[in-house]
Order: C-alpha cells, then structure tokens, then sequence
C-alpha cells in the first residue's frame, strides 16, 4: 500500500511538473507584389501535428498606432491561445497577425495612400500563408477578426470579400458613418 502511494505521488509529481502543451509564436515576413515590398507578420502556431485538412486560419488585425507584435504584447495572445486550447474552449488553429501600418487594411495607392493593403492580405498574404503552413485553403478554414483599427478592417475584408472568411469579429470597432450636413434624412429645426 505504502509503495502503491509512493509510485502514485511521483506519477503526480512528473504530471504536475511537465510542461504544459503549448503552441509557438514566431516571427515572419511575406512579400506582397501589390505593397511591392516585405510585410512583417506575427504568427501562432498550435503545438501538434495539424487535423488532415490543416489547421483553421484567423486572420487578427491590430489597430490604430499597433503593429504586428500588438496582439502579442497588449493582449498575451500567446498564453491566452494555450490556455483556451487547452480548457478545450477553442480548436487548435493558426493565427497570423500582419503589421500594416495605420493603412486601415483598404487599397489606397490610387489615392496617394499608405498601399493597397487589402489586396496585400486578401492574396498576397492568404495565399502565402496557404503555400507555407499546415492550414486549410476553404473558406469555412478561415476567420478574420481585428481591435479598433483592425475591428473596421475586420468587417471591411470580410464583406468585401465574402468568398475568403466563414467568420468575421469587430472588437470595438473603428466604424462611424459620415453624414453631410445638407443630408434630408436628418431631424430639421424649426
């Protein structure tokens, strides 16, 4: 009885102290012909091996001022995607983070802009994300989610492109809608 108890609280003493599965957060770059240059990304990767069919993408913007290490240092992504992965609350999946800039993720090189940032995630990105990691290249595989900035960006893709994303989230998003003055749907004074 007594080794039984024995060989049971070093079984529990291994289990308690081995480490944690947990995925790995990496540093990257992806060329984007429509920005004609490199583009910094942050990326997750579960730990494991992948389903079949590849790992779900979510695609995770930053916001205004943020960059592609925003998620990582303001919102613990890394700690907070083991912890759900492991609880069993999400599915193991990928999740790339570009930095941007404060392009608002829309094509504006036609307008003096920052670059077509939309065509730069939309294909250059997807497609190379899709080329070199384990991940679905379906539609139900993809997500798109993004803060303030990245929340308008978020919803903006993700409509204007609805054959690309199975899921779209806005947290906080940068949205408001400009009205003219002269617009007639507006209350009039007496």
């Amino acid at each position: 009885m007594r080794l039984h108890t024995l060989a049971l609280s070093a079984i529990a003493l291994v289990c308690l102290t081995s480490p944690a599965l947990s995925g790995t957060l990496s540093d990257a770059t992806f060329h984007s012909n429509a920005l004609n240059a490199d583009v910094p990304v942050k990326i997750y990767r579960p730990d494991g091996g992948p389903p079949d069919n590849g790992w779900p993408v979510l695609y995770l913007l930053h916001g205004h001022d943020g960059d592609q290490n925003s998620w990582r240092d303001l919102g613990n992504i890394e700690k907070t995607l083991d912890g759900m992965i492991a609880a069993g609350t999400i599915r193991p999946l990928v999740v790339v983070m570009p930095g941007v800039k404060n392009s608002w993720y829309v094509d504006s090189a036609a307008v003096d802009g920052p670059g077509d940032y939309e065509t730069a995630l939309t294909g250059d990105l997807r497609v190379h994300v899709e080329k070199t990691l384990p991940v679905r290249n379906d539609r139900q595989g993809r997500a798109i989610a993004g803060l303030s900035m990245g929340g308008f960006g978020a919803l903006h893709l993700a409509y204007a492109h609805e054959d690309l994303y199975a899921a779209v989230a806005s947290l906080s998003g940068a949205i408001w809608q400009n009205v003219p003055a002269s617009d007639s749907t507006r209350p009039r004074r007496s």
